[in-house]
């Protein structure tokens, strides 16, 4: 008997601070104190996210009790629910590599082929936990009136300082100051070189001149108009004009292919379902071996960036919702 166990953790770890599930491990409150964000100027609420430690040999009873109450059943099937449940998470492991679990987080096989959790970052909703962020603003100094003569030495209130803005305001002075006195002192070097570079080309034009003259010097244009004999046009001689032909460009189009993962298996038998799910799909499967895992994916010809991204979405749509592209 199949029984949807998925509602009732969070609430229990919620409740417990701490549950133990067989076959897989326990899942944990982990408590995040308060704390400052000087990057986005904010303070951060205190907050609380789910750690998972995978397999042990913890006390399952919490859960047990808590199934037979919720589906009423009896020890034997609620022993079984919990068999079921954790097998199928195991299950969709090993067939996606990862498997989410509602309100908590995602569980997925490591490098080393074991089972780890990524978390929430927010568990509990504002109204059951925590506070919101609140913006961290400098507080402007209020007004105090001093007492007139009060018989003691009484120093004026020292309004709070920003240590970040006073950083900030003496960095803009300095670099001010720095660009200026740089000004000044390089503007006449500049101011020479350009001179000096002004004077060699006008230099370079004259001795160019020159030059120019002594080669090609001026000569009275003949007219030699009356010494140019004129030939009869022989029309039998005349040679016809052979025009290029123009040159054949072959385009060469290199084939491209994008490779998206869908997943890596330890059971053989596994990687070939999945071989044969691409298959039937549509898309050219490729698999390669990692250690004694097998990574599985589809290899597609694409000669775009849309094209490819299209593969990507069809892929997600008709195999697998995790795929990523690895090349």
């Amino acid at each position: 008997m199949q029984l949807d166990l998925y509602p009732i953790i969070q609430p229990l770890i919620s409740s417990y601070h701490r549950l133990y599930v067989s076959g897989l491990g326990t899942f944990s409150e982990k408590y995040i104190a308060a704390k400052e964000d000087s990057i986005n100027g904010k303070i951060l609420p205190p907050d609380t996210i789910i750690v998972f430690e995978p397999g042990g040999n913890g006390d399952s009873t919490l859960f047990h009790n808590e199934v037979k109450r919720r589906f009423s059943v009896d020890d034997a099937m609620a022993s079984e629910a919990i068999r079921l449940f954790s097998k199928n998470i195991h299950d969709a492991l090993d067939l996606h590599n990862s498997v989410e679990l509602p309100n908590l987080g995602r569980l997925y096989y490591n490098v080393e082929h074991k089972i780890a959790f990524v978390p929430r970052l927010k568990v509990f909703e504002n109204d059951s936990f925590g506070l919101p962020e609140v913006p961290f603003v400098e507080i402007s100094p209020v007004a105090i009136q001093v007492p007139k003569d009060s018989g003691t030495n009484m120093m004026p209130p020292v309004p709070p300082s920003n240590p970040m803005m006073k950083f900030v305001i003496l960095s803009i002075i300095f670099v001010t100051m720095a660009v200026g006195i740089y000004f000044l002192v390089t503007t006449p070097y500049i101011e020479n070189k350009l001179v000096k570079v002004k004077e060699m080309f006008e230099d370079w034009n004259d001795d160019a001149n020159e030059e120019k003259k002594s080669i090609n010097p001026v000569v009275d244009p003949v007219d030699t108009s009356a010494e140019v004999v004129d030939f009869p046009v022989n029309e039998d001689e005349d040679e016809p004009v052979i025009k290029p032909e123009p040159l054949k460009t072959e385009s060469i189009e290199e084939t491209t292919y994008v490779k998206i993962a869908i997943g890596v298996f330890g059971n053989p038998d596994n990687a070939a379902r999945v071989v044969d799910k691409i298959k039937k799909a549509g898309f050219i499967p490729f698999t390669e071996k990692v250690g004694a895992l097998t990574k599985v994916g589809v290899k597609q010809e694409y000669k775009s960036v849309a094209e490819k991204l299209e593969i990507l979405d069809k892929v997600r749509s008709d195999i697998e919702k995790t795929a990523v592209i690895i090349n």
